[in-house]
């Protein structure tokens, strides 16, 4: 069993953003934490911070009773002993694929490597092959085949999956979150994928950015920060293309706009598109009017006026007798 991993740091660079990450609990071992967040909050930096490739400002990172980085004593990259796959995935040009995977401490040798890359899709003859002679996506594979077998008390995985095609992701999502469970020790995936993100990770932490640069703004299960997102930062981050401030009448009901909110009604509520019902006028929650109707596929993705602005998205069949300037009833799905 491993030991647990603490992360609370501030990183500034002269002239560029602050990125401020303090995580209100340690990441347990066998636990998979996904650090979720836009393009330049400062995940990529976090995860550097970690891994020892970039020194803190401020703050501590500890593993166990072992202090990696408090902003003066620093322990060096190859004392942390953690596999990292970087989105560079830095392999060996002159090794087989399989040389790279068995290289280093603890790896388990040639049979090992060879195993381990069957194991993620890679067979006898990519195994023989120098990175140049794969594609980008066995590539990738090499680098988590390599982090996995390096007995690592710490994975660190930075989009680890981003050069896989879809089907390919797929496929390895489950893998590589049962592999992840399975060495028991913490770890942390940067990705702004949400589908790979929920896939993959037991818990979330949604960084946004912030008056100076990155910071963190929610932490918690997962599916309970998908659920309720505490700001709209975090909802428009998580994707939801409906977020709406509430407010409440004289006897106590909750709108948003003409919207009537049933349920639960915390300080943001928040829809994906595909949780908006069409009906007739007077029908539904409240009525909108239909300012713009875009095809995508075998749906439409409807924008419409409803005091708020309100995204939905209808099937072919609903769509197609719509016209812009049409007014319609809507009903949240619950």
């Amino acid at each position: 069993m491993g030991e647990p991993l603490l992360i609370r740091l501030t990183r500034s660079r002269p002239g560029g953003p602050t990125v401020r990450v303090h995580l209100e609990s340690p990441l347990r071992p066998g636990e998979v934490t996904a650090l979720f967040g836009p393009s330049g909050v400062g995940k990529t930096t976090t995860l550097r911070c970690v891994a020892g490739l970039e020194r803190i400002d401020e703050g501590l990172i500890q593993h166990g009773s072992t202090v990696w980085d408090d902003g003066r004593r620093r322990l060096p990259p190859q004392a942390r002993r953690v596999g990292l796959v970087g989105q560079e995935l830095a392999l060996f040009p002159h090794l087989r694929a399989w040389e790279n995977v068995a290289y280093g401490r603890d790896a388990g040798g040639e049979a090992r490597a060879r195993a381990l890359l069957e194991e993620l899709g890679l067979g006898r003859a990519e195994a023989d092959r120098r990175p140049g002679q794969l594609s980008g996506g066995q590539r990738q594979r090499v680098a988590l085949a390599r982090a996995l077998a390096s007995s690592p008390a710490v994975m660190l995985l930075d989009e680890p999956l981003s050069a896989l095609d879809a089907s390919g992701r797929d496929v390895l999502r489950g893998l590589l979150r049962e592999r992840l469970q399975r060495l028991e020790v913490p770890a942390l995936i940067v990705t702004h994928d949400r589908a790979e993100a929920l896939a993959l990770a037991d818990r979330l932490v949604v960084m946004v950015a912030g008056a100076e640069g990155g910071e963190l703004a929610q932490d918690g299960a997962a599916e309970a920060v998908l659920l309720a997102p505490r700001s709209e930062a975090v909802a428009r981050a998580l994707g939801y293309e409906n977020v709406w401030t509430p407010r409440h009448d004289d006897a106590g009901r909750a709108w948003a706009g003409a919207l009537r909110l049933r349920g639960e009604v915390g300080a943001v509520v928040v829809a994906f598109a595909e949780d908006l019902q069409l009906t007739a006028p007077g029908a539904g929650d409240g009525d909108a009017t239909l300012t713009e109707r875009r095809w995508e596929g075998p749906t439409a993705l409807l924008r419409l006026d409803a005091g708020v602005p309100v995204v939905a998205r209808a099937r072919r069949a609903e769509a197609e007798g719509l016209s812009v300037g049409q007014r319609v009833g809507l009903r949240l799905r619950r």
